[in-house]
């Protein structure tokens, strides 16, 4: 999500990472890679330190075959859909301006990150598989020449992915009369997306969008590019 300003800027939040954690007897039912500590930089905003995905194969194998897992299910997309919808009449009801300059998309340019949980992440390959194949293809050559920096989605400033974008896309506007709103809505959709995991049976991530979709999206013949075609 995109964890908008007091929850870091794009999650709009500006970090991820968290240590799964094993009970004694039975395996955690919710997943976790901790989130990072928050300085607090004023009442309404935090700038946690960047935190990446370990670089564990192990755990990497295990997010990935978990999104998987949630994508090919039609009730977790329906789910995530559900509350897209209802995070877009929120908007509808404040309707913040949007410049469409698509600095929000460029993280490390605009100082903010965007993080996803794993269903957000499974409603977002399976809605690829929907997509015209004309708009597949279009995807897959940006993210096979993504540099690694910003969103490998946005075309000439513009989101390629739009209909099937994140929650921290659709809530995170720049307009200054949204910071507050936005937060607060942020927070409640949030804890509502955390308590879906564990009714669906979804172990719960919270990934920094780039890597997401490297675990997700991995060409796993070249093991570095991102593939949109056959991802589903």
């Amino acid at each position: 999500m995109l964890t908008p300003p007091r929850a870091g800027a794009h999650g709009r939040h500006k970090q991820a990472g968290q240590s799964a954690r094993t009970p004694p007897e039975a395996p955690p039912r919710i997943c976790r890679i901790p989130e990072p500590p928050r300085t607090p930089t004023s009442e309404k905003t935090y700038n946690p330190l960047p935190v990446r995905l370990p670089d564990d194969p192990t755990l990497r194998a295990q997010i990935r075959d978990a999104v998987r897992a949630a994508a090919a299910r039609p009730e977790v997309s329906a789910t995530v859909a559900a509350i897209y919808a209802d995070v877009q009449s929120a908007v509808d009801a404040r309707r913040p301006k949007c410049d469409i300059s698509g600095r929000c998309c460029r993280f490390e340019e605009y100082g903010h990150r965007l993080y996803v949980s794993t269903i957000e992440l499974a409603a977002f390959v399976s809605g690829l598989t929907g997509l015209p194949t004309s708009q597949r293809e279009k995807l897959d050559a940006a993210a096979g020449g993504w540099d690694g920096t910003g969103c490998p989605f946005q075309i000439a400033k513009l989101c390629a992915a739009h209909t099937i974008r994140p929650f921290g896309c659709r809530i995170y506007f720049c307009d200054p009369t949204a910071q507050d709103w936005q937060q607060d809505v942020y927070e409640q959709v949030h804890a509502r997306l955390k308590a879906e995991h564990e009714r669906l049976g979804v172990p719960y991530y919270y990934l920094e969008w780039g890597d997401g979709l490297r675990v997700a999206l991995a060409d796993e013949s070249s093991g570095t590019r991102l593939r949109v075609l056959n991802s589903g």
